[in-house]
């Protein structure tokens, strides 16, 4: 919401053109469905399943948007369109994540249902909520600040060299994402020699994950 209502203001101190504000309209509109599916596919991972990220946010989504980008750009599609063709495979997200919790769970029962206290629940989620939320800030704050200041040749040789960092950060989220329901399994049990057996797994796979990135870009500076 405050993406799209800004959007005038943010098109004319990132893109440089206030015109070109309908690309970040186009793009808010795919965030509440990402959200929302997001949350859909983190309760199946509690759960103790990793299969519905993987199926619909890890290889569904990705190859659809990859598809309906490159069909745009065969057909010549405007700027527009194309992150509107990119935003459509968003909101079969939360559509999928749905059906795979409910498969899990099955339906709803209103009179089953127990709601936590507020305040319990908001001091539980509310600092990972803005840790969260500040870490992904972070992740894109460094390419709109160069974008403001260099323009946007700088801001595609930043981006460019800044993807083999990504690499190493991908696979390491990766690997704590594949055993995250183990080890919520392991702490909810109180079993910690399970817990501390998966922590070590995830360091030791963190580890050789992010070294050869490491001393590659030691060596070459």
């Amino acid at each position: 919401v405050v993406l799209a209502v800004a959007a005038a203001l943010l098109a004319g101190l990132v893109l440089g053109d206030r015109d070109r504000a309908a690309l970040l309209v186009v793009a808010a509109v795919a965030v509440p469905p990402f959200i929302v599916g997001q949350v859909l596919l983190g309760a199946t991972r509690g759960l103790g399943t990793m299969g519905p990220t993987v199926r619909w946010g890890q290889i569904a989504r990705p190859l659809a948007q990859l598809a309906a980008v490159g069909a745009g750009l065969a057909l010549g599609a405007s700027a527009v369109v194309l992150v509107a063709l990119w935003s459509v495979p968003v909101w079969v997200l939360p559509a999928g994540a749905a059906v795979a919790l409910v498969r899990r769970v099955g339906p709803p029962d209103a009179a089953a249902v127990q709601v936590a206290p507020w305040r319990r629940f908001w001091a539980f989620a509310g600092p990972r909520a803005v840790a969260d939320t500040a870490a992904g800030a972070l992740d894109r704050l460094d390419v709109v600040l160069i974008a403001a200041m260099n323009g946007p040749a700088a801001t595609a040789l930043y981006s460019a060299a800044n993807r083999i960092t990504n690499v190493a950060v991908v696979g390491m989220h990766s690997v704590a994402q594949a055993a995250a329901p183990e080890r919520r399994a392991a702490h909810a049990c109180g079993d910690r020699v399970a817990e501390a057996a998966v922590a070590r797994s995830v360091t030791n796979h963190t580890v050789a994950l992010h070294r050869p990135v490491d001393i590659h870009l030691l060596l070459t500076g």
